[in-house]
């Protein structure tokens, strides 16, 4: 700065200078003015070329003023953006904490829509998690209930048609034997009448003496049963009820364990 102001006073003492000489001038004019009409081409000549001396000097000072303004506007411009650069010049700071409010209002706002969102996709998760389970768990009881009444149902198909084939079976076994022994009771009168007429009169007597009827007192069955038949009848209703007693406790086990099965495999 102190070249800059030792040049600009040597600019303005050139231009002191060139005002005394032009004021000698004007003064060296008047004192001859009444010589004016005598002057020369010559004096003409030499004063056109002090005149475009001085013009020429007053444009070289204009010339050295202009590039020591030019010098100070990037001097202070160097200096400005030397002061933004290590973050310290004025007009640079309030704008810049501006700048960081701002932005520090942005990420909150944008922190509190992502806390909301979240929060909004979580819920609607759990809904969408706990509507699919309580579907799931509906869906599978339902085929639990239609597959358990659709067993059951064959289960109790199969029974009544095992009993009706178990009744049918008592029922033809019981005829069976009903009919063995009408021959069998035939076959025994045959015989009786047959020795009654071959032994003669002592024996048929005897015959209706056995035959004649014993009055019997107390709660008894009469029956012309042998007791070979009898015992022959209860065995066989004894392994009739056996049998369906087996096969009924089978197919409950086997019910029961079916159930079990199917339960744990759901």
């Amino acid at each position: 700065m102190s070249s800059m102001e030792n040049e600009n006073n040597g600019d303005n003492d050139e231009m002191v200078d060139i005002d005394k000489d032009d004021s000698n001038d004007d003064s060296s004019s008047s004192s001859s003015s009444s010589d004016e009409f005598e002057s020369s081409d010559f004096e003409c000549e030499d004063k056109d070329e002090k005149y475009n001396n001085i013009v020429i000097d007053i444009e070289k000072q204009f010339y050295l003023i202009q590039k020591l303004y030019k010098n100070e506007k990037n001097f202070e411009i160097d200096s400005k953006i030397q002061q933004i650069l290590d973050g310290i010049a004025p007009e640079y700071l309030q704008p810049y904490e501006e700048l960081i409010s701002q932005n520090r209002i942005r990420i909150e706002i944008a922190e509190l829509i992502r806390n909301f969102r979240l929060n909004n996709l979580n819920q609607f998760y759990d809904a969408e998690k706990l509507a699919a389970e309580q579907n799931y768990k509906n869906e599978k009881e339902l085929l639990k209930d239609s597959i358990r009444k659709d067993v059951e149902e064959k289960i109790q198909k199969l029974n009544e048609e095992r009993y009706k084939a178990d009744s049918e079976f008592f029922s033809v076994s019981i005829n069976y034997m009903k009919k063995s022994r009408k021959y069998s009771y035939n076959d025994d009168y045959n015989n009786n009448n047959n020795n009654s007429g071959v032994g003669g009169g002592g024996t048929s007597g005897h015959n209706e003496k056995r035959r004649k009827a014993i009055p019997i007192s107390g709660p008894y069955i009469i029956h012309r049963l042998k007791e070979d038949e009898i015992k022959e009848d209860v065995n066989f209703i004894k392994c009739c009820l056996r049998s369906q007693k087996n096969n009924y406790s089978m197919h409950h086990n086997n019910h029961n364990h079916h159930h079990h099965q199917y339960l744990h495999h759901f």
